[in-house]
This record gives structure tokens, C-alpha cells and sequence, in this order.
């Protein structure tokens, strides 16, 4: 550093800026060396990951593509996606971070930035379905298979179906069914009305 007495007010600044901006750079540096092994897993190109609600969007754009690229992929419940260099680029944001590939492996975040685990790593599990029951892609599926079943010309046979239709799918939603809770001094009780 220079002598700060015959500098001009300006030169000062010029001078405590420098000083700042080379402390800054030290931060910065250090904080490079101790990160790379810290933080949460990143999904990595290769690897194999499920969704477990529906409505996710997987970017696949490039930001220096031309027309915006091939558009996003719109996940559903039960899909599986192999991580290409594509999603990787894709879904990093302007500062470099992973974007949501760093919180595959990483549920509370998920919980805290969607309000549910929206991807999990990993194959899709045997004998997930591709719907929760009371959502729309549910009703849907029930109401298919109801159609299927009573369909089935023999009356036993329909019956049967039926029957393994109400088994898997349960009971069709009532709109006229609610469930209020009342709070008092036994504690909640749910009361159905």
C-alpha cells in the first residue's frame, strides 16, 4: 500500500476499495476450498430419478439457445427420467447452481420450496401408482375401470370387477361429504356431517 497521507481524497477511496476488494477475493477463494466438499448430493448426468407428484416442470432449455429449445418436460406421478448433459445445463440458474437436481437427494427442501417431496432418486418403486387417491388423475382411473368393469357382459363377472375396483380404487368422493373440526375442551374430534 501507498503512502495515504499524500493521497487525494479520491486516490483514498480508490485505494480502500482495492483493499476491500482483495479481502473479498480471499473470502472467496477460501470459502471455494472448503465448499467443495460440503453441501448437499448434486444428481448427476447418468443417473436415474421418479417423481412422486404430478406437475413438475423439467426445464430443457438452454439459455443461448435460439426460439428457446425444445420446451420443458411436464413430469407426472410415477414418471422416470435419466439425467442427461441437457437437464444438467438446463436447470442451473444464472449464479451456476444446480437448480432442482440439487434437491433430489435433499427432501426438507423439497418441503420447504414446494410444500411436498416432489423427486426422489432412484427407479420408480413396484406397485406405486401413477395417482393419490382423491386427486384428479384418481378419479379418472376409477372412473375408466368402472367403465371397463361394467362393461363385462357376464353379471358375475362384472360384479367381480366391480367388486376389484372398489378394491384397489375404495369408495368413489362424495362432494356432499366434508370433514369439520371442532376444537373444545376434549381436545379435536373430526365430525363428519
Amino acid at each position: 500500500m501507498t503512502d495515504t497521507t499524500a493521497l487525494t481524497p479520491a486516490q483514498q477511496r480508490l485505494e480502500a476499495a482495492r483493499a476491500e476488494a482483495a479481502a473479498l477475493a480471499a473470502r472467496k477463494a477460501a470459502a471455494e476450498t472448503t465448499s467443495t466438499t460440503e453441501g448437499p448430493r448434486v444428481a448427476e448426468v447418468g443417473e436415474r430419478v421418479h417423481f412422486l407428484a404430478s406437475g413438475f416442470s423439467v426445464p430443457q432449455s438452454l439459455p443461448d439457445e435460439l426460439w428457446g429449445g425444445p420446451g420443458n418436460l411436464q413430469m407426472t406421478r410415477g414418471d422416470e427420467l435419466v439425467i442427461t448433459e441437457r437437464h444438467r445445463d438446463a436447470a442451473r440458474n444464472r449464479f451456476g447452481e444446480p437448480g432442482w437436481l440439487g434437491l433430489v437427494y435433499d427432501a426438507d427442501e423439497q418441503r420447504r420450496r414446494y410444500g411436498r417431496v416432489v423427486v426422489a432418486p432412484g427407479p420408480r418403486p413396484a406397485g406405486m401408482e401413477s395417482w393419490v387417491v382423491g386427486d384428479r388423475d384418481w378419479a379418472l382411473a376409477r372412473e375408466n375401470a368402472m367403465l371397463a368393469a361394467g362393461a363385462i357382459g357376464d353379471a358375475y363377472e362384472r360384479q367381480a370387477a366391480i367388486k376389484a375396483v372398489q378394491d384397489r380404487f375404495g369408495a368413489p368422493w362424495n362432494p356432499h361429504v366434508g370433514t369439520v373440526t371442532y376444537s373444545g375442551d376434549d381436545g379435536d374430534a373430526a365430525v363428519r356431517r
